[in-house]
């Protein structure tokens, strides 16, 4: 493959990418999506959620344990729901509580 080549397929990835990311930053959004990045990229790591989340409430969704509305999941049986909001977190804390107050 001539190197010209392999600048210009390289130049069609990198530049739009980079002009994306500047245009992203200068409106203000930019931190929230690197900041979402992180964060998926923290938890898939440490094993709390699956690599492809979608892909995960997808089959959810086959399985009717949850069902879609619009871009919403919910679960469908109460009981489910009961299940796992009364489940406690194995390190002894939930980020959901604030017993602070």
């Amino acid at each position: 493959m001539p190197i010209g080549a392999t600048f210009k397929a390289h130049s069609l990835f990198v530049y739009p990418i980079a002009f994306a990311l500047t245009v992203s930053f200068s409106g203000g959004g930019g931190l929230a999506v690197v900041q979402h990045g992180v964060l998926r990229f923290l938890l898939h790591r440490q094993g709390h959620i699956p690599h492809n989340y979608a892909k995960f409430l997808k089959y959810t969704t086959e399985r009717r344990l949850t069902q879609q509305i619009g871009g919403h999941f919910r679960f469908i049986h109460r009981e489910l729901l009961d299940h796992f909001a009364d489940m406690e977190d194995p390190g002894g804390n939930s980020p959901l509580v604030n017993d602070e107050n």
